[in-house]
């Protein structure tokens, strides 16, 4: 637990020196793994599967929109960048080494009763209100005439 938090914190201090848009969704993929893994080790895997999708959507937004707003760049890796990768790499790839036990890693529990009960009924009602909003807040995104995801005319 301790590593992955570690790890999570080492992910989001080298999103403040990567530039590039593509090293930034990676990072935030690799952040929503470690954090969707904090979350099945705590709450349910449904719970952690669901906010998984909810980081891969919002990050495929931003992509697309950080993809067309910037020039094509070339991606320069730093020493620091490539240190710290490889540390993180060495790091996860240790991590779970050592922990991963096969008959636990493949138990899949199906009791949904649990995340649909009275105690958790805000924090399904804010999923849900979350993925409304982002849902018609790219449809609006998308609609306009000038911009970035404007309609393309093949002519």
């Amino acid at each position: 637990m301790f590593t992955s938090v570690s790890i999570l914190l080492a992910l989001f201090f080298s999103l403040m020196i990567s530039y590039n848009p593509l090293l930034m969704s990676i990072n935030i993929l690799f952040s929503a793994l470690i954090m969707t893994y904090l979350f099945s080790s705590i709450f349910s895997s449904w719970y952690a599967f669901m906010i998984f999708l909810i980081y891969i959507g919002g990050m495929m937004v931003m992509f697309t929109y950080f993809t067309a707003m910037s020039p094509n760049q070339n991606m320069n890796l730093t020493n620091n960048l490539k240190l710290i990768m490889l540390l993180l790499s060495l790091i996860l790839i240790s991590t779970f080494m050592l922990k991963f036990d096969p008959p636990s890693f493949f138990k899949l529990t199906f009791n949904s009763q649990g995340f649909y009960s009275t105690s958790k009924v805000i924090t399904l009602m804010i999923l849900i209100n979350l993925l409304l909003l982002s849902m018609v807040l790219i449809v609006k995104i998308i609609n306009l005439s000038k911009g970035p995801f404007r309609p393309f005319n093949y002519v």
